[in-house]
């Protein structure tokens, strides 16, 4: 009985760090580089430099160059949330495929029809990704119906 009551605590377990780790990593760098961000005033900036930690640097020509720079605000955890949701997500989708495979029971049209959908999926997320980033939410709903 008491195996069957905590047969969810693995998973809870697997998916607490990679949630928790990846905010508490931003929340110490935070920390530590506010004393090196400029006081910017979000209701009057024109530029996307709002959170001075992480994007103020990048703009000011002081840091290098870098592929994805974000703000260290709650949207960043969104951002992760959405991503480990979307990780976990393709984990188990990938582990129960390779489960029906190995049975061969799994229906072709249905592997294509999940292979297909990989990108579009990909594409959705990093379009919110860069939505939350951005506070662009104008196109949040937009996205979100293409993307259900």
């Amino acid at each position: 009985m008491v195996e069957l009551t905590f047969r969810w605590l693995p998973a809870a377990c697997g998916g607490l760090g990679p949630a928790l780790l990846p905010p508490a990593h931003i929340a110490i760098l935070y920390y530590f580089w506010q004393s090196y961000s400029r006081y910017v005033d979000r209701r009057f900036c024109s530029c996307s430099c709002w959170d001075t930690v992480f994007k103020g640097t990048y703009e000011s020509g002081i840091a290098s160059y870098k592929h994805l720079y974000f703000n260290a605000t709650p949207n960043t955890l969104k951002i992760w949330i959405l991503t480990v949701v979307a990780i976990i997500s393709l984990y188990e989708c990938t582990k129960y495929l390779t489960k029906l495979l190995m049975k061969r029971s799994v229906r072709c049209s249905m592997f294509i029809l999940f292979i297909s959908s990989i990108f579009s999926h990909y594409y959705a997320w990093w379009a919110y990704v860069n939505y939350y980033n951005d506070d662009f939410y104008s196109q949040w709903n937009h996205q979100l119906f293409f993307t259900v």
